[in-house]
């Protein structure tokens, strides 16, 4: 090749490098035509709008039925058991016999003492005629007085002795018990026929020391029997004194238990309303834990931002529970909750929702008498330590 061929080539060469390096094979510069970044996009959740309602709240707990009074009728004197004038299951009234120890002797023993007081009487007028007439001393006739009040007092005490030989009901129930049979050589203060009076009935459960300001003396309660029964009472009582170890205040309640069908000695489970608050119906499966592992749910407002709300558990049905807790009105997330936190912002879809049920009523009133609060009970079991808690079930 010749030297001029040489220095066309590279001439040649020398303006392609330029050419290419001037950009001109290329519309628009290389960073335009990079592949764009994914758009981050908002997640999208259903929320359903849901209105508060009153609902009554309930504090419920377990406590043993008891009865209103429970009493041995017990021997005054020792002796053998004569005569058992009454069977068990048998109703009795106030006073009525029960049984009789046999007298021992006594009988005769006041025959004998009664002749004596008789006697002493007659002294006793026959010195007073004397000393009308001046032919007795005053100290004479004091000393007459003396044994005239002792004899008195030996017929009285025998008297007495009689009298306990026959043991009385010492209220009106049942005879739940009898310890003892004909022949049978007892002590004295031994207990023979149990009476057990059902009518009213009395369950004592214990209310924490939240609740404790919320329950008050006349308030109608609902009582549950283990037997299946169901009944209105009142509460008659509630405890100044929290027990120092479980902190909770015993609360008794009466039922008239008017036919003295239920017995005593079962479990019930008492019902107590203490107050309504605005509560919202919602499904169990959309409930969330907060940071805390506090119980609660999501909304999203119109902006979109997800925030957290603690509830509690006000009621509990078959189709979902009643919580409060919420705003009045609130957008509660329905789908998504799961995938969102507090603070987010979200994409929003109107979900669709079934009408809320009626909100469930608390007790109409039974109109029951005060007076099943008015008479204290004697000589009854005593009271049960079973804690009742919140309703929350």
């Amino acid at each position: 090749m010749s030297r001029s061929s040489i220095a066309v080539a590279g001439a040649l060469a020398l303006g392609a490098a330029g050419w290419l390096a001037s950009g001109v094979l290329f519309s628009e510069p290389l960073a335009a035509v990079a592949p764009p970044q994914a758009e981050a996009r908002a997640p999208l959740v259903e929320v359903t709008t849901l209105q508060a309602q009153p609902v009554a709240r309930f504090v419920r707990g377990q406590g043993d039925v008891q009865p209103f009074r429970k009493a041995p009728a017990r021997t005054e004197t020792s002796g053998r058991v004569a005569e058992i004038m009454v069977d068990r299951g048998a109703r009795v009234e106030a006073g009525q016999p029960l049984f009789r120890m046999t007298l021992e002797g006594l009988d005769s023993r006041l025959r004998e003492a009664e002749a004596v007081l008789d006697r002493r009487q007659r002294d006793y007028d026959a010195q007073q005629r004397l000393q009308s007439s001046g032919y007795a001393t005053a100290a004479q006739l004091r000393e007459l007085e003396t044994l005239l009040q002792a004899a008195r007092e030996e017929v009285a005490r025998l008297q007495e002795q009689i009298d306990n030989t026959l043991i009385r009901a010492p209220f009106g129930g049942q005879v739940d018990d009898i310890a003892a049979e004909v022949g049978e050589f007892v002590g004295a203060g031994t207990d023979v026929v149990t009476i057990v009076e059902n009518v009213p009935l009395r369950t004592t459960v214990r209310v924490s020391q939240l609740d404790r300001a919320k329950v008050e003396p006349g308030r109608e309660v609902m009582v549950s029997y283990a037997t299946g029964e169901t009944e209105r009472g009142l509460v008659c009582f509630v405890a100044t004194s929290a027990d120092p170890a479980t902190r909770t205040f015993a609360v008794e309640v009466r039922t008239p238990n008017e036919t003295g069908t239920v017995p005593s000695g079962i479990s019930a489970e008492v019902t107590i309303p203490v107050d309504t608050v605005p509560a919202q119906f919602v499904s169990p499966a959309i409930l969330a834990l907060g940071t805390g592992g506090e119980l609660g749910l999501k909304t999203a407002d119109t902006a979109g931002k997800v925030s957290f709300h603690e509830i509690e558990i006000v009621r509990a049905e078959a189709q979902g529970l009643w919580v409060s807790g919420l705003p009045e009105e609130a957008r509660v997330i329905t789908i998504g909750q799961g995938f969102v936190q507090e603070g987010d912002v979200v994409r929003v879809s109107e979900g669709q929702s079934a009408p809320a049920p009626a909100a469930p009523e608390g007790l109409a009133s039974a109109n029951l008498s005060p007076e099943l609060c008015a008479r204290a009970p004697a000589m009854t079991a005593a009271a049960d330590n079973v804690v009742a808690e919140g309703d929350e079930s």
